[in-house]
């Protein structure tokens, strides 16, 4: 497995889904029981971001897959249907425009959170373009 992959006990990517996606609201609307943890794929070539989200998030009790580019993410997506993207848009390599508009592509129904540190008002606009939720 790469370097900047992090996997977690909880996490292990087997290249099968674990039981059906959560959706926000599902719970109230289905029922929780026999429900895995939401599935959150976080994107940032800075590992103490991923590192950040990771701990933050698991707290909560996220199920937290963190890679540092956009080209691993789109293969954990292959292989694993997360429920939230946490995407830095300044990446070396694919954008993280670029890989919102294929994660969406892929998944119309993923729920996009866009990050950078190079924040204006452009960038957002591109981001929320290319299908993030929210900017951050």
């Amino acid at each position: 497995m790469s370097p900047c992959m992090a996997e977690t006990a909880g996490n292990r990517l087997s290249g099968e889904e674990k039981g059906a996606p959560w959706r926000p609201g599902q719970a109230e609307r289905e029922g929780s029981a026999g429900r895995d943890r939401p599935v959150v794929l976080v994107v940032d070539d800075e590992e103490s971001m991923r590192d950040s989200c990771t701990q933050v998030l698991e707290r909560e009790g996220f199920e937290v897959i963190a890679v540092c580019d956009a080209r691993r993410a789109l293969d954990v997506m292959g292989r694993r249907r997360p429920d939230v993207l946490i995407v830095d848009l300044k990446m070396p390599g694919m954008s993280g425009e670029e890989f919102l508009r294929r994660a969406t592509e892929q998944d119309p129904d993923i729920i996009s959170v866009a990050i950078t540190g190079y924040a204006n008002l452009s960038s957002a606009v591109e981001a929320m373009k290319a299908g993030a939720y929210e900017f951050l």
